[in-house]
């Protein structure tokens, strides 16, 4: 692997698992439901939340 791949892998995983990172529709911190509670845990859900916040 040349450097530039292994510093967008590093990128990526670091991304992954930081938490603002991340950009939910609606404030983490507030979640109630079971439903919120998953998007705020996972990072492909979160995305995806996005996504359909701005449709």
């Amino acid at each position: 692997m040349n450097r530039t791949g292994g510093m967008v892998g590093l990128l990526g995983v670091l991304m992954t698992f930081s938490g603002g990172a991340r950009a939910q529709s609606f404030d983490c911190t507030k979640a109630t439901t079971p439903t919120e509670h998953a998007i705020s845990d996972s990072h492909t859900l979160s995305n995806l939340d996005m996504k359909m916040a701005t449709l």
